[in-house]
Order: structure tokens, then C-alpha cells, then sequence
């Protein structure tokens, strides 16, 4: 008669179980984050993607519109019972068939693209003529959009980015949320889309942005 060992009815102890479940965790803290590194990675480029196909659109507007940027949102326009002005997204439609384009996967709640449908969280850099902006535009009763060759370096101005302005020095510029910006910071930079239209991450300078935003173009 076949004897079998008392070993093998036993199957594991409780300490071994406990030990494959410590392996187990052990190789989880190790592997969670550079999966998550990898998946933020690919929300960046994703989002840098979506920059790019936004700014080929922007081109397209201003070929139609005598070399000159759509308008952003004058947010304040309802508190004065002015004229309610499109928002970027609304002069935008016809140039853009994905409506996810306005949308970036590596920011949560309402920063960056999510917050563009809300105008005071819109990330866009449009200038609303106000006495603010006088000393950066001129004269603000003759400008009310501006155009690429207004600006004397298109390659360092920030037109569309996951984040959002900074600081009160930047009031003449509508859409501001700081909390968005500042949760840019957190991660180290953000995805920028120049007035050149080439788009790339940027760490996050705040001496350098608050020079662009209060020097003249």
C-alpha cells in the first residue's frame, strides 16, 4: 500500500503564507510606481499631441482671420451685463472635429484642458483690452485681438498649456486660476504650446513667465 507523507497533505503554513504575501507586496511597492511614471508619461505625450493638432487648427483660424488669434473668454463680461464673447472652443469648432483634443488625461478635476469650458479656468493667453493691459498692448480702445507678428519673440510667448497663470502681476490676462498652475508646479513643468506653434514640456519658471506677461510683446 502507497504511503503518502504528512508534509504533502498540509500544503502551506501560515507563515509561508505570510511570507508570499510580504514577497508579494514587497515587488507591488517596486512595480506601482514606475507603472504610474510610464502612464504619465504617456498622458504627456498624448497631451503634446493634442497641443500640436490644436495649434495646426490655430493656424488655420488665423489664415482665415487675417494672421490673427481667436479670442480666449472676457469672463468678467456677465458681472457688467456687457456682451457675452465666444470662448476659445466656440471660435474654435469649426477648425476642430475631436472634441478630446481640449481635453488632457494627465490632469485631474478641473485643471488644465478640463477647465476650459469654465471661463475662469480657461488656459488660453488672450489679451482683453482694460486699463491692465495698456502698458503691454498700447492703446486698448484701438486692439482687441492680437496677432502673431504683434509679438516680438513668438517662440518664448506660452499660448495653450495644462495649467494656468500666476500671481496678480497677470490680471490683464482673462481666464486666470492660480490653484492650476500651481498644481503644475507640484509635478516640476507642464506641456506648452508657443505663439510660434511648436509645443514642448517646460519646467516651470515663474521669475521668466512673470517677465513675458509684464513686458511689452
Amino acid at each position: 500500500m502507497q504511503r503518502f507523507s504528512a508534509r504533502g497533505k498540509q500544503g502551506f503554513t501560515l507563515i509561508e503564507l505570510l511570507v508570499v504575501i510580504a514577497i508579494i507586496a514587497i515587488l507591488a511597492s517596486m512595480l506601482f510606481p514606475v507603472f504610474s511614471r510610464a502612464r504619465m508619461q504617456a498622458y504627456k505625450v498624448d497631451c503634446i499631441s493634442n497641443l500640436r493638432q490644436l495649434g495646426m487648427a490655430m493656424e488655420m483660424y488665423k489664415q482665415d482671420h487675417d494672421g490673427y488669434f481667436p479670442l480666449a473668454w472676457a469672463f468678467w463680461t456677465p458681472l457688467y451685463n456687457l456682451p457675452t464673447q465666444p470662448n476659445l472652443r466656440t471660435a474654435m469648432d469649426s477648425y476642430i472635429r475631436d472634441d478630446r483634443l481640449w481635453w488632457c488625461r494627465a490632469w485631474t478635476g478641473r485643471y488644465g484642458y478640463n477647465a476650459w469650458s469654465n471661463p475662469r479656468g480657461g488656459n488660453y493667453d488672450f489679451i482683453i483690452p482694460s486699463q491692465t493691459t495698456s502698458p503691454v498692448i498700447g492703446d486698448p480702445g484701438t486692439r482687441t485681438v492680437w496677432s502673431e507678428s504683434s509679438l516680438s519673440q513668438p517662440s518664448m510667448y506660452p499660448l495653450l498649456w495644462c495649467g494656468s497663470h500666476i500671481g496678480a502681476t497677470l490680471n490683464a490676462h482673462s481666464g486666470a486660476n492660480d490653484d492650476a498652475f500651481f498644481q503644475g508646479r507640484e509635478v516640476g513643468g507642464t506641456n506648452i504650446l508657443y505663439a510660434d506653434n511648436h509645443s514642448k514640456y517646460e519646467n516651470l519658471d515663474v521669475a521668466r513667465w512673470v517677465k513675458l506677461y509684464t513686458s511689452p510683446r
